[in-house]
């Protein structure tokens, strides 16, 4: 049967999928099977020869091992331990029989190899030396299914020595047969040991060359990604289950629970390897990714194989930039580009150029948002830039109120040129101390370029002889700015009498009303738009608010 064994679950990808990109990579392990060799006690050799019987006329002249194929397996040659005793060596025939013969003996021969066996006189080693271990190859590897007999014949007067296992027991081992040869040809053949008795389980040493092939799949949920796209992998191991399970083939059959394995990912963007099977490529390009498995086995040789499982995977970039947020002054054109190199384009005007340029010169003063739609191949990304029209800002500080003998400082900012009230023309100026009390109005205009912009700041000039009942912070003149509509609030005054009046730039009165309320509602707007002063008489004092009229 065939097992598969899931050694990491999928993630299920919410991503738009291009297609699965599966790949299955495999690694075949050469093996010599050792179970005969396994169950022994003790090894010792045995003559094989034509002429070790009654009368030198017969002889025991091999022996055949029966091995079981459960499941299909390649099968290279097998190896045996032997030495010839005397002066020249000799060879012998190691074949690959069926079990077709009569009584299941070997029959159909497949395969046979002659194999030298050079003297080894006097040699006193075990029969299990790797010294005097021999190997047939066959002319190609076998692809076999079910039971086979592996045969050592020697078909010579030689006395050639063969390693058996000691305490052989054919009621618990598989089932051997014995190659007698008699000159008259009454037993040439192929004999079961209970032809002659218990005294013939020889169990012969003889170890199948076996191919063992292990596969590793991975499953790419794409293999063209968007960027910021999540790639998702499945990758599972397979193998020949029931071979495993097999006594001749796994020494640990008995306690064998199928394969487990191991895998590390490498993405190919310079990340570190990982076991995660998921990842995010932040950068558009392609990409040699490596899967490598390490399964564990059970065989005789090594208790463990790498597979390496290539791949590859194209990630597209669509991403766009249209720059930072920027402020201009009416009147100013500029141009927002998202750049080339993509497949379409779609602004929020549903213009459908890569470039979109912007005309202020009629727009009314405020912010405004503009955004691109971009798609490269089946991606698409988009990305959104803020435009603010309006004037030059510029900002002297909050009013203030100096005493007599103090001055005070401003500072502009960087703009082309200046133009104050007091004459002056520079980016500083100071101004003070004063001869009398009174308010005191300072007024910027500056350019840079085609803007211009503007400022007002009013300074409230006292003795310093006493304090104000009401100061300037107890007035409140809201919003600000306004479009023309605004209010002034005069709740910390105790009576309600006085005058409002509204002074432009130029210093012409607009507005000269009576206070009847504590909250006095100012309509301004069929005005122009610019800064003006509000001169507020109430309650005995003079307070000076600064109002800016956009539109």
């Amino acid at each position: 049967m065939k097992k598969t064994i899931l050694l990491a679950c999928a993630l299920t990808s919410s991503l738009l999928s291009f297609g699965q990109d599966t790949i299955t990579c495999s690694i075949t392990v050469e093996d010599t099977v050792k179970y005969i060799n396994s169950l022994s006690s003790g090894i010792q050799g045995t003559g094989i020869n034509m002429s070790n019987g009654t009368g030198g006329t017969a002889g025991y002249t091999g022996y055949a091992q029966l091995f079981e194929a459960p499941d299909s397996i390649t099968l290279k040659g097998f190896c045996f331990y032997s030495l010839i005793e005397g002066a020249l060596p000799d060879t012998v025939d190691a074949g690959l029989f069926l079990p077709d013969g009569t009584g299941g003996a070997p029959g159909t021969l497949v395969e046979n190899v002659r194999v030298g066996v050079p003297d080894f006189n006097s040699y006193t080693g075990p029969m299990n030396s790797a010294s005097i271990k021999r190997c047939a190859v066959f002319s190609s590897p076998i692809e076999i299914e079910g039971d086979y007999f592996l045969s050592v014949r020697n078909l010579s007067d030689a006395n050639i020595y063969m390693a058996i296992n000691y305490d052989g027991d054919a009621a618990v081992t598989p089932t051997e047969f014995t190659y007698y040869h008699e000159d008259a040809g009454t037993y040439t053949g192929w004999y079961d040991l209970d032809a002659f008795g218990t005294g013939w389980g020889f169990n012969p040493v003889i170890e199948p060359l076996v191919e063992y092939t292990f596969s590793g799949t991975t499953i790419a949920s794409d293999s063209i990604l968007c960027i910021g796209d999540t790639l998702t992998l499945e990758m599972t191991i397979e193998e020949g289950d029931s071979v495993l399970l097999n006594k001749h083939y796994n020494p640990n059959y008995s306690t064998y629970n199928g394969l487990s394995g191991t895998t590390v990912i490498n993405y190919g963007d310079g990340t570190t390897n990982t076991v995660d099977t998921f990842h995010v490529y932040n950068a558009g390009g392609s990409y040699a990714i490596d899967r490598n498995f390490t399964i564990t086995t059970p065989i005789w040789s090594q208790s463990s194989v790498a597979i390496s499982c290539p791949g590859n995977v194209r990630v597209i970039d669509a991403s766009v930039d249209l720059g930072v947020d920027t402020s201009v002054c009416a009147g100013t054109v500029l141009t927002f580009d998202a750049g080339l190199g993509y497949d379409s384009y779609l602004w929020n005007d549903l213009s459908t150029m890569s470039n979109l340029s912007i005309d202020t010169d009629t727009m009314m003063m405020g912010m405004y948002s503009y955004s691109v739609e971009v798609t490269k191949e089946f991606c698409s990304a988009s990305d959104t830039v803020s435009l603010t029209v309006g004037q030059l800002s510029v900002e002297l500080g909050g009013d203030t109120t100096l005493c007599l003998n103090q001055d005070l400082t401003l500072t502009a900012g960087t703009f082309d040129t200046y133009n104050w009230n007091t004459g002056q023309t520079t980016e500083t100026i100071t101004v003070g101390p004063f001869s009398a009390a009174g308010v005191q109005t300072i007024v910027l205009d500056v350019t840079q370029g085609t803007c211009e912009g503007a400022d007002t700041l009013v300074l409230t000039v006292d003795n310093c002889l006493g304090v104000d009942e009401v100061p300037q912070s107890a007035v409140l003149v809201y919003p600000n700015p306004s479009n023309g509509l605004f209010t002034i609030d005069l709740s910390e005054f105790s009576a309600v009498e006085g005058k409002i009046r509204v002074i432009d730039q130029s210093g012409r009165v607009v507005l000269n009303k009576n206070i009847t309320n504590l909250k006095e509602e100012i309509s301004l707007i069929d005005i122009a738009k610019g800064s003006y002063l509000v001169e507020i008489n109430a309650g005995g004092e003079q307070i000076m608010k600064k109002i800016q009229i956009i539109k």
